[in-house]
């Protein structure tokens, strides 16, 4: 492997960077990471159920119509429809698309963010197709390789207020899987950034987010897109100043310089 920003994925090297512990680390970050399998529903797939008002409309909506595809809305896909799922297993990620953020925080994600993949997160965010989002995070954390929650705890990057009652669900606690705990919250409710240039981007992220209390020193903080990295970096460095000492950020998509080189 050549020394580039994806040299923290040899397992000698994972303390030194400190994503997570050792024996974690070369399983996480291993020297010939496989590409991502085909993400498909199993028999055991079974929707995630929001309590709360905003996401009632959708949840009676899962009980009494098929579980529809995120990406094209074809009926009876508990995850994804064979055909999308083929095309997005084309959008993985060479070694995870594996990038340093800061001191002791390293992002990884497993597909492109274009195509199929882009319309995954936007039916699963915008178009209310969000049932088959917890089995999509299994998927997520099986095709990484990732530790179980029991072992190092997972968060998610959280939402603001405004935007959870808009969209009813927030999809990184979702793919974050049942076992996730909350540590950060969202500070203010800063307007959207996409549109933005990075450099832009990461100042308006400065302090967008606080922990809730003390962490763990190693922790998993997942969100549903990477593109400049300044919201995950933004979450991470909360954690950091927490108490974490390692933040291993996961993302079902990576955007950017990742996407055009895999595409």
């Amino acid at each position: 492997m050549t020394q580039n920003a994806h040299t923290w994925a040899e397992p000698s090297d994972v303390s030194t960077l400190g994503v997570l512990s050792d024996a974690e680390g070369a399983r996480v970050g291993c020297r010939h990471p496989q590409r991502p399998r085909p993400v498909s529903g199993g028999a055991g797939s079974r929707p995630y159920r929001v309590p709360a008002m905003a996401g009632l409309a959708r949840s009676v909506g899962d009980l009494v119509l098929p579980l529809r595809c995120p990406a094209c809305a074809a009926p009876g896909a508990p995850v994804l429809c064979a055909p999308c799922a083929a095309l997005l297993a084309a959008l993985a990620l060479p070694e995870f698309g594996a990038e340093p953020l800061e001191d002791s925080v390293v992002a990884i994600g497993a597909y492109a963010y274009a195509g199929v993949a882009a319309k995954v997160v936007r039916g699963l965010k915008l178009s209310g197709r969000w049932a088959g989002a917890v089995a999509l995070g299994q998927q997520l954390r099986r095709t990484l390789d990732l530790p179980p929650a029991t072992r190092v705890p997972v968060t998610w990057v959280p939402s603001s207020p405004r935007r959870r009652r808009a969209r009813g669900v927030e999809l990184p606690r979702l793919l974050a899987g049942p076992q996730a705990v909350r540590l950060l919250d969202a500070v203010g409710d800063p307007p959207d950034q996409t549109a933005l240039p990075a450099a832009q981007r990461r100042a308006g992220a400065r302090g967008a987010f606080a922990s809730r209390g003390p962490v763990p020193p190693a922790v998993v903080l997942v969100d549903d897109v990477r593109t400049t990295g300044a919201t995950a970096t933004a979450a991470a460095l909360a954690l950091r100043a927490a108490g974490a000492r390692r933040v291993l950020v996961v993302t079902f998509a990576v955007g950017g310089d990742e996407a055009r080189r895999a595409v």
